[in-house]
């Protein structure tokens, strides 16, 4: 099937932006991500050898408050609840960990909540977590049932990689290593619909222009765009990235946050596609996971070089706007090859697109009922 959209490589010799490193939390071990509490100053980490590591941060120090021996294998992903009382981990030991967020004490533990290592967490609700895994297997979990409820499996054939959430349809986006984006109904509890195979592994996914674009980020350093509701193939697609793009961080409607293995982290303009700057770096060391804090001041990223650092974007993220930010790098550093191949997102899509996948798990999910009283301490 040939695309009709072009290719425009991008080069990214551009001074960084004017902002700043406000502080490092120094984790112990190397850490996989980290997760900001939606309340208080306060910054969780999980490591490489199933450490929990919660730090308290201002604007120019985080100090450790609790280092917690939480899993006997990596722990992979990490994440406040929505109030902020837990802080959910999920691990290659096959366990989600609920940890009281301010004593640091195990509240409960969900034993074999997969049958392979857990990749990803989300919160979808106060009340709903989805989790995925290294076999592809996604589940999402009621707080109110204190159960799993719906199980998707078969439908990706590696890791989950990231979620993405859209509250307006109730629909959940994963992405994965096999080179797919699936997304599911959790109203009625189904597979919507799957990508073909984009011959690439998936690693990260947000959603912009009001829902109506899906960025995901690739291993090969390519920024795929999918047309909401068209999801059989790419409608954009433009390089760049001379490494992966392992994290992506939404920062307003047009714009999003790229944190790549080669260390560098970079603020890009979608559609039409322009890199704007460079917020920071981490020298060589591969960026793992970014997220940003509840006030929008602080992009924190976690890096092999066993640190997380917080930068400051305030600037970037204030109420004018990200494109505001773009006037803050010199036009002779701006004036850069266009990525974009539509030109703006109102542009036709790609003509040829290819069927959605279709299989026996299309449209079906299984519920699972073991382990039910894991939520029983949580309400």
């Amino acid at each position: 099937c040939e695309h009709n959209y072009r290719v425009v490589p991008l080069s990214f010799e551009i001074r960084a932006m004017q902002t700043g490193e406000a502080c490092a939390a120094h984790v112990s071990e190397q850490p996989f991500e980290a997760s900001f509490h939606p309340i208080s100053p306060l910054l969780a980490a999980c490591t490489i050898v199933g450490t929990l590591e919660i730090f308290e941060y201002s604007t120019d120090e985080a100090r450790r408050v609790h280092l917690l021996r939480a899993h006997t294998d990596s722990c992979r992903t990490v994440r406040f609840s929505p109030d902020g009382n837990m802080l959910l981990s999920g691990s290659a030991d096959l366990s989600i960990l609920a940890t009281d967020a301010i004593t640091g004490q195990i509240i409960s533990r969900l034993e074999n909540a997969h049958s392979s290592g857990i990749n990803a967490l989300m919160n979808i609700s106060p009340t709903n977590l989805a989790s995925g895994d290294d076999n592809g297997t996604i589940k999402v979990w009621d707080t109110r049932q204190r159960s799993c409820v719906f199980t998707f499996d078969d439908i990706h054939e590696d890791f989950v990689a990231d979620f993405e959430y859209n509250e307006a349809r109730k629909e959940l986006i994963a992405v994965s290593g096999d080179g797919t984006l699936s997304v599911h109904n959790l109203t009625r509890g189904v597979l919507e619909a799957a990508s073909d195979n984009q011959e690439d592994e998936l690693l990260s996914v947000v959603l912009v222009k009001n829902n109506r674009k899906a960025v995901v980020g690739s291993q090969g350093g390519i920024i795929n765009l999918f047309t909401y509701g068209d999801w059989g193939d790419i409608t954009d697609r433009f390089p760049g990235h001379p490494e992966s793009v392992d994290a992506l961080v939404k920062c307003d409607e047009e714009t999003v946050f790229t944190g790549s293995s080669d260390g560098m982290i970079r603020i890009v303009q979608i559609l039409p596609n322009r890199l704007l700057g460079v917020v920071g770096e981490h020298s060589d060391c591969p960026v793992e996971r970014m997220t940003l804090s509840p006030d929008r001041k602080f992009l924190a990223s976690a890096s092999h070089d066993k640190t997380i650092k917080l930068w400051d974007v305030a600037y970037i993220t204030e109420d004018t706007g990200a494109a505001s930010a773009a006037a803050t790098v010199p036009e002779e550093e701006s004036s850069m090859d266009d990525m974009h191949d539509s030109g703006t997102d109102d542009e036709p899509r790609v003509a040829n697109i290819k069927g959605k996948k279709k299989g026996k798990n299309a449209g079906a999910s299984s519920r699972c009922s073991r382990n039910n009283d894991f939520f029983s301490d949580l309400c």
